[in-house]
Formats: C-alpha cells, structure tokens, sequence
C-alpha cells in the first residue's frame, strides 16, 4: 500500500510555491495539504494540518526560515524540514542543519532532487547539495580534526548515510540491529563534533 507523505510548502514567492506544487502533484504518494507565505503562516498550518515534510524557504518576511525551525524544535512538532535559499549562504546552512533539518538544497536544483529530498526525509534520510555540503565542511574543517581512519563497521555506516540512507535502510543492507545503527551514528557525530545527521554528512563529505 502507497503511503502518503503530507508536504506543507512555505516561501514568500508565490509563483515558485504554485509551480512545485504542480509539480509536485504529478506523483502519487506525495499531496501538498498546506502552503504558507512566511513562517509565522507555516506554523499556523502545522497546528491545523498532520504534515510529515515542511519546504521551507529560509529567507522569508516576518518570520524567517531559521526562526521557523527554531519554534518547530522547540515546540516538539513532529515533523521534518528541508530548507532552501537562492543564495549559497554559508551561516544559514549552518544554522538550518544544526537546529535538525532533513536537508538543505539551492532553489536552483532540479525538481527531481527536491522529490528525493521529501522522500528520503519521510523516512529519516538526509539530502544536501554538493555545494553547501562543500562550503560547510571548509567551514568547519577549520575548528576539526579528523580520525584518519576508522572501524569498518563505522566507514560502513556512514557510507549510507552519504546516500541519504534511514536508520532502518541501514540495519537492512548491513544486516545488523537498529540498537547498532544508532550506536555507530551517535559514535560517527562524537568523532566529528557534528550536531546533527546531516551535518555529519556534510562534514565528512569527501573523507
């Protein structure tokens, strides 16, 4: 059976709202419940409508893309956020994946991979795009050091995590417990300082 992920859309263009969200109708298991037009609007959505994926623009009026996510957190809403921006801005990438989001992608990027993005996001995965993912580890590489090598069973893990890969896809493919997947995650984050998956993979991009 075809399980639906519900997508609430936020950007202040209403023309790029319309247009993803015909897009985005053209696949079956995907259905646009809510759109809003800041994120004062999305979170007033959120409380009227079950959403499993926000799109969220991070440069919005009144209430922006990274307060909106900060309020998600803290308000225990479950649900999971991709952010993206016409501009490659390096503190908002930063900010956007360490307060949790699923992934972060550039307005410019085919609208294929932001349907990949929503579905690797309904089932904990991570998407960011090279770029981003380039310009953060630079970023952050400044204050890290990395493990030259590491335990087989780690490399393996964040390997798939590289592919955008759920916990639960990861146990599967390697045959192994859930309990170790999370383990060799929370393991992979410590040596890496990273405060989220996606900025684990961001980080460790290239290694």
């Amino acid at each position: 059976m075809l399980e639906i992920i519900r997508v609430l859309i936020a950007d202040d263009e209403l023309f790029f709202i319309e247009t993803l969200e015909e897009y985005l109708s053209a696949f079956e298991e995907i259905v646009v419940v809510a759109t809003a037009r800041n994120g004062a609007q999305a979170l007033e959505r959120l409380s009227e409508n079950s959403v499993d994926v926000v799109l969220c623009d991070v440069r919005m009026p009144i209430v922006d893309g990274i307060e909106f996510s900060k309020a998600v957190l803290e308000r225990g809403i479950n649900c999971k956020i991709i952010a993206w921006t016409s501009f490659n801005d390096d503190r908002a990438v930063l900010e956007m994946i360490r307060l949790g989001a699923s992934g972060f992608l550039l307005k410019s990027s085919e609208p294929s991979k932001i349907v990949e993005a929503i579905r690797k996001a309904s089932i904990g995965g991570t998407t960011i795009d090279a770029l981003s993912a380039t310009k953060l580890r630079k970023y952050l590489g400044r204050f890290l050091s990395y493990p030259e090598e590491l335990p087989r069973r780690e490399r393996d893990v964040l390997d798939l995590l590289h592919l955008g890969k759920s916990n639960d896809a990861i146990s599967k493919e390697l045959d192994i417990s859930m309990v170790a997947v999370k383990k060799a995650v929370r393991r992979l984050m410590e040596r890496y300082c990273a405060s989220s998956r996606l900025e684990l993979v961001a980080v460790t991009r290239n290694l």
